[in-house]
């Protein structure tokens, strides 16, 4: 194996373990687009005809990438308020791609939350020959550049009063170069940003036949590199595993099970020939097929059809039906309890709880990362940061279904939940309005009460039936 140590496209361990998970996850996400033989491998002595015809008859039903980018619309409802003024401008074009900055984060959610983090890449255009008067006519503002995790290839860290500091690291970008007259190639270029002494270092690499090329290099006046990775910013080169890698992988092992039923399917349809002759095969002309199978016979000669009975259809496709449930659970469960089995009381309560705070955490996670985000902007333009990040809550709060709305009233009945707890549960789990204060509610819970029990107020002589 050829030592890559020494060229900008050497892979870190911790990419190298993580790179087959993630080819797994981008091909799932593009419908297995030209990649179908990989998971979809030969039988032994399958012909290759036959082989390549299996795969062509074969289709992928996607039912990961639906699940990631309707979670990731969720995510979207956030406001943000006391931009700095570069930003608020470029509010419709923070990328140079007129993107606005809701679609640039939406982007990025979809691709955080089917890779479990990407990054997003702070920087500004050259100046070039421009002078004072132009920057100070029509300033260069920073741009936002959304990275995939595959083009983050190594990187290095250091510690710094207990905090984790990037020090050095290597992003692929594609460029695209003209070849002849209308020609052009896509060729791989390798960003080096590092941590010197005056700021930060960009190097623009190319890897040529004879050696490592730098195509350009320049050093901003930066006090870090202005990489954020997003949404999970405090631990931005970890292992840990994507949240739909399992629903990933269900959906491959359903994209082979349902090949297997379309050519069983298939040879049932299409019945195999036999023909017995007496005579050696080799010397006979060859069984004709036609529209309606014209079979040529001899003298002494027999033919007939080998009918398959099918019989493990039924168990294939009722095998089929319960990986799809499986794999609806499994896709649901970012958002969903996607349980379809009874449940305790407690186990509901439960759940709820954990969803809620997987939900919250992730919006949590989010804000904090499009704070870091804009004070990243803001190393560049000299402004302050006093954006506010406001995340509708209620839209990531999942309605309780009939079976947790009981198994929550149960629990209030049985003495194990408080008023305030089982009012906060219904709230967020959409059955009372976002706006209902639990803490009012409580007061008047309490004022009616002390009324019950105190009974009628001294100096009250009337009675129930009204009489005095």
């Amino acid at each position: 194996m050829q030592d890559t140590r020494n060229r900008p496209d050497h892979k870190h361990p911790d990419y190298q373990e993580m790179e087959p998970i993630l080819a797994l996850l981008q091909d799932v996400y593009r419908n297995l687009y030209g990649r179908k033989e990989i998971y979809l491998p030969r039988a032994e002595q399958e012909p290759d005809r036959a082989y390549r015809e299996r795969v062509n008859r074969a289709v992928f039903s996607n039912r990961v990438r639906p699940a990631i980018e309707s979670n990731a619309g969720l995510l979207t409802a956030f406001e943000l308020s006391d931009l700095p003024p570069s930003l608020d401008e470029a509010e419709y074009d923070v990328d140079g791609k007129g993107s606005t900055i809701k679609a640039f984060l939406q982007a990025a959610d979809i691709a955080a939350l089917r890779d479990r983090h990407c990054f997003i890449l702070v920087d500004s255009p050259p100046d070039g020959e421009r002078t004072a008067a132009d920057r100070l006519i029509s300033p260069i503002r920073p741009r936002m550049h959304l990275i995939d995790r595959r083009d983050v290839l190594n990187w290095r860290t250091v510690y710094a009063g207990g905090v984790e500091v990037l020090e050095q690291v290597t992003i692929r970008m594609c460029e695209q170069v003209a070849v002849g007259s209308f020609g052009m190639k896509r060729e791989p270029r390798y960003h080096v940003f590092a941590l010197v002494e005056g700021g930060v270092q960009h190097e623009v690499l190319e890897i040529r036949e004879d050696g490592v090329a730098v195509l350009e290099s320049s050093v901003a006046n930066l006090p870090q590199i202005p990489l954020l990775c997003y949404p999970y910013n405090n631990s931005p080169f970890g292992t840990d595993l994507p949240p739909f890698l399992k629903a990933s992988e269900l959906n491959i092992k359903l994209f082979r099970k349902e090949s297997t039923l379309d050519e069983i399917e298939y040879r049932v349809n299409c019945p195999t020939v036999w023909r017995k002759s007496s005579e050696a095969l080799s010397d006979r002309g060859p069984v004709i097929f036609g529209s309606t199978w014209v079979i040529e016979l001899f003298e002494g000669d027999d033919v007939g059809v080998l009918e398959i009975a099918g019989a493990s259809i039924d168990k294939l496709q009722a095998s089929i039906e319960e990986l799809k449930r499986d794999l609806d659970r499994e896709t649901g469960a970012f958002l969903t309890s996607g349980s379809t089995v009874a449940r305790t009381a407690t186990e509901a309560a439960l759940a709820a709880m954990s969803l809620s705070s997987t939900l919250s955490g992730y919006a949590r996670a989010k804000a904090s990362a499009i704070n870091e985000l804009i004070s990243l902007w803001c190393l560049f333009t000299g402004e302050e940061n006093d954006a506010e990040i406001q995340q509708d809550q209620s839209v990531l709060e999942v309605p309780l279904d009939a079976q947790e709305m009981q198994a929550l009233l149960a629990l209030f009945n049985a003495g194990v939940l408080s008023h305030e707890t089982l009012l906060k549960l219904l709230r967020m789990g959409r059955q009372l309005p976002p706006s209902f204060d639990v803490e009012s509610e409580l007061e008047r819970l309490a004022v009616e009460r002390g009324r019950e029990i105190q009974g009628p107020a001294l100096g009250d002589t009337t009675l129930d039936n009204g009489e005095s």
